[in-house]
């Protein structure tokens, strides 16, 4: 399987990988801050898919219900200038897919 960065920079030429201690936090909503310093990847994942849960419980609760079960990393990121969360949710094929 090729390298995560080598496939999202098919998309997005400079697209980065970000380490949450080197940027700002005032860059990043307080939440995601909080989230992605967590060291142990359940917690992270946890903290961040209770975000998507505080706005859109009733809406979206299969959706969250299927990333619970699927996610196994998520990464901050960044490409010109704006940052976002990339997801690694393991498909039924086995494969890992990325969304942002």
């Amino acid at each position: 399987m090729e390298n995560k960065l080598e496939f999202l920079r098919k998309y997005h030429k400079n697209i980065q990988l970000v380490n949450i201690k080197e940027i700002d936090v005032k860059l990043i909503p307080s939440d995601w801050y909080r989230a992605f310093m967590e060291k142990d990847i359940k917690y992270r994942i946890k903290n961040i898919l209770s975000i998507w849960e505080k706005y859109s419980c009733i809406e979206l609760r299969n959706t969250i219900s299927y990333l619970y079960e699927n996610i196994v990393e998520i990464d901050l990121i960044e490409y010109d200038g704006k940052y976002s969360i990339l997801y690694s949710i393991k498909a039924s094929d086995g494969k890992i897919n990325y969304y942002e």
